[in-house]
């Protein structure tokens, strides 16, 4: 069985090939959606076998599933995902099957051009970003403590009256 996000738009839908699917504008997303409204790294998708599971990673503008904003939900065949303003309907179609198109009383949305979006250094950290993991570093939970200062040393006290002398009381 293959899954496919149908894009409103009436472009070409996207078929859902790794179990883990990262979108959102930056380049080193598996679905780049160049959209304004769209955060750098949007939301996370997973696949499993009847369903598929949404993350929103922290965006702007939000995820929703079925018009509900959400952080963490589940998508069942035809429900609506909305990234940001984009809508696309989750198509779960037979392996030999052509791809699905989207619904044609949908309204398209205006996607703008990779040049108009001006590039910052946060963004070239993000598109040039490490290999091996899609998200951006994790700030870590324990901070490292400096070194405190040197203890001053103290010389020894030296008693000059033995132990067995006792105070004079009067």
């Amino acid at each position: 069985m293959k899954i496919y996000l149908v894009p409103e738009d009436g472009s070409r839908p996207y078929e859902l090939v790794k179990d883990i699917t990262l979108i959102g504008r930056s380049r080193i997303c598996d679905i780049q959606l160049l959209d304004k409204s769209v955060s750098k790294l949007h939301c996370v998708l997973v696949k499993t076998d009847s369903l598929v599971l949404v993350r929103d990673l922290g965006s702007t503008n939000g995820t929703r599933v079925k018009d509900m904003l959400v952080k963490r939900g589940v998508l069942l065949p035809n429900d609506e995902l909305t990234v940001a303003r984009l809508k696309f309907r989750l198509q779960f179609v037979a392996d030999n099957a052509a791809a699905p198109l989207p619904k044609q009383e949908w309204i398209a949305t205006e996607p703008i051009a990779r040049e108009a979006i001006p590039e910052t250094e946060e963004d070239s950290e993000l598109d040039h970003g490490p290999v091996s993991s899609p998200l951006p570093p994790q700030v870590p939970e324990i901070e490292p403590v400096p070194e405190p200062p040197p203890i001053p040393s103290v010389p020894p006290v030296v008693r000059t009256e033995s132990p067995d002398a006792s105070p004079d009381v009067s």
